[in-house]
């Protein structure tokens, strides 16, 4: 009995020593954290590629990887600090946090209800309808106005960005040393005059990493050229598939729902409640200012009389308008040059252009527009692209965050 114990003991005195380095291990393990170095150098589609870590001691389990910006959150980068630069950018933030305030607020409300009692603006109201529908003069007298102006601005500055980058990628993906020179100089040029010199820099050198590994990891299979029907129809698509995506577009159509979308109810009751209190107004007894009173609440709880509605969906128009304008010239560029980089085989510049598509209107969604055939409108089997990226690819909304996103 005694020689059990005895055994029973030393085993565990041995156990206790033999994992006494092993718990070390473990508490330098638990205590390791993933290191993320922030590079330049070649990046995955997502944005990370894992480099291979040198031999270390067991148990230790740092991670060491190196990120990078993909063109899509380039993207969004320079149109932030396009725009960040841009001369009518301070006041068009200090007028948008001037009328979110709600004393701002409460002063607009009042402002429509006293037009619609006085009219003491006069012709205002049509003046500044006709100069939004001609913009030919951009007041920033409300919110709706602001909103307009400051998504025209981001919208413009985004297709320019969007342009010197695929101007970028295009001369990357070029054999021709002095062609390729060319073109990349183009688009750094535009994009120095947008951003600056320094991020136009730091543009390029990820561009450039970017595009080494397309070319690195780019496929065998030769995409062909879409035929005239199949390239309008892509563009149509894809168009119409952003649109749908699309945030800002979204946001304003729910905006306007709250104009149209009045039940039969609503509209009837409308109609009686304005029709009974505008004659009651004009009787001269005490209902006159009880009719009155009753009238101003009745358009405040509604929005603000009609007059004021107008003016507001004439701003929501404008900015689907502006946004329309932008969709629609990335989706051209981004399918007319697809088609060219799939003539000339430039493996950059065709994914660079599922990037921007993809963008647009959704993950892996050029490859499904790029493949209906072209005259009867049959879905044929997609095309492999050159590269891997593609079906990595996240689409990124504009945050506008846009963006963007838009």
């Amino acid at each position: 009995m005694l020689i059990n114990r005895i055994h029973v003991l030393s085993a565990t005195l041995c156990i206790s020593i033999l994992w006494a380095p092993v718990g070390a291990v473990a508490e330098i393990s638990a205590d390791r954290m993933p290191v993320l170095i922030q590079t330049h150098g070649l990046a995955t589609p997502d944005g990370i590629e894992v480099a291979p870590s040198p031999p270390r001691p067991v148990g230790l389990r740092g991670v060491v990887s190196k990120t990078a910006n993909t063109p899509e959150h380039l993207i969004d980068e320079l149109v932030s600090t396009a725009y960040s630069q841009d001369e009518h950018a301070m006041a068009i933030t200090a007028k948008e946090d001037k009328y979110k305030s709600k004393f701002h607020r409460t002063v607009a409300k009042v402002s429509d209800l006293a037009q619609f009692m006085t009219a003491y603006k006069g012709f205002q109201a049509s003046s500044e309808a006709a100069d939004v529908i001609l913009d030919e003069k951009q007041k920033l007298k409300s919110r709706a106005a602001v909103d307009w102006v400051k998504q025209k601005q981001h919208d413009e500055l985004h297709c320019k960005v969007v342009s010197g980058l695929m101007q970028i990628a295009s001369g990357l993906g070029m054999s021709d040393i002095s062609k390729r020179q060319q073109n990349v100089d183009a688009g750094v040029k535009q994009l120095t005059v947008l951003v600056g010199a320094k991020d136009a820099n730091r543009a390029l050198t990820e561009m450039t990493s970017w595009a080494a590994w397309v070319e690195a990891n780019r496929s065998l299979t030769v995409q062909e050229p879409l035929s005239v029907l199949k390239l309008d129809s892509a563009a149509k698509k894809l168009l119409e598939l952003s649109l749908q995506n699309d945030d800002v577009v979204l946001e304003t159509r729910t905006k306007l729902h709250k104009y149209n979308h009045h039940g039969k109810l609503m509209q009837g009751t409308a109609k009686v409640v304005n029709t009974t209190l505008s004659a009651a107004m004009f009787t001269p007894t005490i209902i006159s200012p009880a009719a009155q009173i009753l009238l101003v609440a009745f358009l405040m709880s509604t929005g603000g009389p009609e007059e004021a509605k107008l003016l507001k969906e004439l701003y929501l128009d404008r900015r689907i308008e502006c946004r329309f304008k932008m969709i629609n010239q990335e989706s051209t560029q981004a399918v007319n040059n697809y088609n060219v980089a799939s003539i000339t085989g430039n493996a950059v510049l065709s994914q660079f252009c599922h990037m921007t598509a993809n963008k647009l209107a959704g993950k892996k969604v050029f490859c499904k527009v790029v493949s209906v055939d072209d005259a009867f409108g049959i879905a044929s089997q997609p095309s492999q692209p050159l590269s891997k990226a593609s079906k990595k690819t996240e689409d990124v909304g504009m945050t506008q965050n846009g963006s963007s996103a838009l």
